[in-house]
């Protein structure tokens, strides 16, 4: 299973797909310190509230494929 297709199932089942935000150091101090063990990632935000990260896509796709 491709990137691309797990995206089109996770997006049948949690809603549009919205894009990908890669986590990035700021200058807020607080924001950095929050999300110092997810600077450099990628996470793929779908429908309203869900939001995956990069590695999970293709597992998670899985699962729902299943279920």
């Amino acid at each position: 299973m491709t990137k691309e297709q797990a995206i089109q199932i996770l997006a049948t089942a949690h809603g549009s797909y919205k894009g990908f935000k890669v986590i990035k150091l700021t200058d807020n101090l607080i924001e950095n310190i929050m999300n110092e063990d997810c600077i450099g990632e990628y996470y793929h935000h779908f429908g309203d509230k869900t939001i995956i990260r990069d590695d999970s896509l293709i597992p998670l796709a899985q699962w729902e494929m299943s279920n």
